[in-house]
């Protein structure tokens, strides 16, 4: 592994166990293996560290979210919808670590880091998924909604099943269904 994966894995580690204030750069150093040198080489900050690992863990979940959405959704809008459902709710019960992170990060870090480290496109990946909403508004498939008020609907739903450790209820088949009940015109 190289030296700014073992940065990002220890920082990670840290931020989880001990939370983003209770970590300071030298502790993520000496959890590495390298100098304090060495990760200000790759990160001008705490918060560059911070703000890499929260767009890693959002590339993984949107990535997996994602999967196979758009090809299902040509074939039925219903049977994307679906599977959107499905892949959200699979992803945040199995990683819930990852799930943790980006919560303490939106909830704690955000509002102190500068908006030069976040990714101009960080949202960029939401944008297939919001659009798809529209065109199934227009075709008359599901209910007038916001598209980006839709998608946080989803996205906070499958939150609350994390949350709740129901993954049990999550995993049954009639539970996805229950969400396009809701949404569906």
């Amino acid at each position: 592994m190289d030296r700014k994966s073992l940065i990002l894995q220890a920082a990670f580690n840290l931020f989880v166990e001990k939370g983003y204030h209770n970590t300071s750069t030298a502790l993520i150093s000496k959890t590495a293996g390298v100098s304090t040198g060495i990760l200000f080489h790759h990160f001008s900050s705490k918060e560059a560290v911070a703000c890499e690992l929260y767009q890693n863990c959002l590339n993984q979940f949107y990535e997996t979210a994602f999967s196979e959405v758009e090809w299902t959704w040509q074939e039925s809008i219903e049977e994307g919808f679906l599977k959107l459902c499905e892949n959200l709710i699979e992803w945040t019960t199995a990683n819930s670590t990852q799930l943790g992170y980006i919560r303490q990060f939106e909830q704690a870090i955000i509002q102190q880091v500068s908006t030069e480290l976040l990714s101009d496109d960080l949202h960029d990946p939401l944008e297939p998924i919001l659009h798809l909403f529209e065109q199934a508004v227009i075709l008359g498939e599901i209910r007038e909604f916001e598209p980006q008020l839709l998608w946080q609907w989803i996205y906070h739903s499958s939150l609350a099943i994390c949350d709740s450790q129901i993954s049990d209820i999550a995993s049954q088949p009639s539970f996805p269904p229950v969400i396009w009940d809701a949404v569906s015109a």
